[in-house]
């Protein structure tokens, strides 16, 4: 291993407990806790705003390249991008909007996009990511025109005719183009040439008043287990997650370069990758078709399904893909991370060690704020001590491991019978012609009773169902519906 891999490993026996004092000693007690696990630590958490961060970064390497959109032929520099951002949020503070104000951000990765995060943290907005919130106070939305079938403009004329207010956006109060000059909207560039010196003395003025407990991200759930709820992040919660998670992957170590292929409206994107540019001085690299050979990354964000797409891909092998080290997925909240030298059983069987200053359920500095303007949601996740019920059913290892074993609402019980999902897709995952699977609830009208639904998406070879459905029956004693 290399001379950076060797200080990662060095500082993460340093600054995480479950290398502290010796092993034996950490064992020891989550014998007798098997179910609680403490992430103490000797580093201490940032009292910094999304602001004071990119400014530290930003002194320390100003010539250091911070974004890189290879398809728009965008490079800029952390002293260029700084400017940039001062620029937009003056221009923001131009047009009326006040801390506090909430501007959506709808669309596809772009300089633009990352250039928002940073210029509504900077003036003490609230960025709300992939989709309008439709609450009380002023509401403004950044988006292109179009992307591929996706008609931004025309979707909010239909909602908003003439641009009156309508019972559907009540407050909504203006709309700023990316790319595109339309009748009663905004221009993204008009906007970043709209401020004076007065709207930048104002900008300084408002640096002192911001703190790092103040709102400023919301960031919709999935909607799997109900309407999406806006999770509201304050500046500790993304600058210290990314902080920690950095450390942990070794980005203080030597000059990383981040792929980025995850949207920005997930939490993936918007703080691990935007935020651990503004903490770690890492440069972003949102990609083209040849993202990592051009760009030579270090590292590659993704999800589970882009790592297969890559490895299934035709014409893998004629990417340069030697300076890549790591790949990273993300659970969240970030609550669990894994070491850049874990075993292979550790990396692919389980979501990580416990992050410093976090418990399980969970509590500490990853927990998000509220759901916004949701009370009822926010405490049926959040319990007056601040312990967030995650709704995972999960197990922790004697080195503080977590294993996702499921979820508590995809427990399916047929006839006073348990029966969880995931078991049985890691079970299918065994067979060697089974790439994917997805299992699911299935209720017949007829017979008025609850099946298993097998979905394998992908198979290296031709399978039949009474295949799987035989194996299932045998091993797991689970009648099922399979589709190939």
């Amino acid at each position: 291993i290399n001379t950076a891999e060797k200080l990662t490993l060095l500082y993460s026996y340093q600054y995480n407990l479950c290398f502290v004092n010796g092993r034996s000693l950490w064992t020891a007690l989550l014998k007798s806790l098997s179910s609680n696990v403490h992430g103490t630590s000797s580093v201490s958490l940032l009292p910094l705003t999304v602001s004071q961060a990119l400014d530290s970064t930003t002194e320390c390497w100003p010539e250091r390249e911070a974004v890189v959109c290879v398809e728009d032929g965008v490079r800029k520099t952390f002293a260029q991008f700084h400017q940039d951002v001062d620029s937009l949020t003056a221009g923001l503070l131009a047009l009326g909007l006040k801390p506090g104000d909430r501007v959506g951000v709808w669309g596809p990765n772009s300089y633009e996009w990352i250039l928002s995060q940073f210029g509504t943290a900077k003036a003490g907005m609230i960025l709300v990511s992939k989709k309008p919130i439709k609450q009380n106070g002023k509401f403004s939305v950044i988006c292109p025109s179009s992307f591929k079938t996706q008609k931004f403009s025309e979707i909010l004329r239909c909602l908003c005719p003439d641009w009156h207010i309508t019972k559907r956006l009540p407050d909504l109060r203006m709309v700023i183009l990316m790319d595109s000059v339309q009748p009663g909207m905004l221009h993204f560039q008009n906007v970043m040439e709209a401020g004076e010196s007065r709207h930048h003395r104002e900008l300084m003025g408002l640096q002192s008043k911001l703190t790092s407990d103040d709102p400023i991200n919301i960031h919709f759930t999935s909607g799997t287990t109900g309407n999406p709820k806006g999770v509201c992040l304050s500046h500790h919660n993304i600058v210290n997650n990314v902080y920690l998670a950095g450390l942990r992957m070794g980005f203080r170590w030597r000059v990383m370069c981040v792929c980025v292929p995850v949207p920005l409206y997930h939490t993936f994107g918007c703080v691990v990758g935007g935020m651990c540019m503004a903490v770690h001085g890492i440069t972003l690299v949102f990609p083209s078709k040849a993202h990592v050979s051009n760009s030579r990354c270090n590292i590659i964000y993704g999800t589970p399904t882009m790592y297969i797409d890559m490895l299934n891909h035709p014409d893998r092998h004629t990417f340069d893909l030697s300076s890549t080290r790591r790949v990273m997925c993300l659970n969240s909240p970030l609550a669990f991370l894994g070491f850049p030298l874990d075993s292979d059983e550790l990396k692919f069987n389980t979501v990580g060690c416990i992050m410093p200053h976090t418990e399980l359920l969970i509590r500490g500095r990853c927990v998000m704020l509220e759901y916004w303007e949701d009370e009822a949601k926010t405490k049926e996740a959040i319990g007056n001590d601040r312990w967030y019920r995650t709704g995972d059913i999960a197990s922790l290892t004697s080195r503080g491991y977590c294993v996702i074993n499921g979820r508590i609402k995809d427990l399916i019980i047929r006839g006073g019978e348990n029966i969880y999902p995931a078991e049985i897709e890691q079970f299918l995952f065994t067979h060697p012609k089974v790439k994917e699977v997805q299992v699911s609830n299935l209720t017949t009208r007829e017979q008025k009773k609850r099946y298993i639904y097998t979905h394998p998406a992908y198979c290296t070879h031709s399978i039949k169902k009474t295949e799987l459905k035989e194996i299932i029956q045998k091993k797991l004693g689970i009648h099922c519906y399979v589709t190939t």
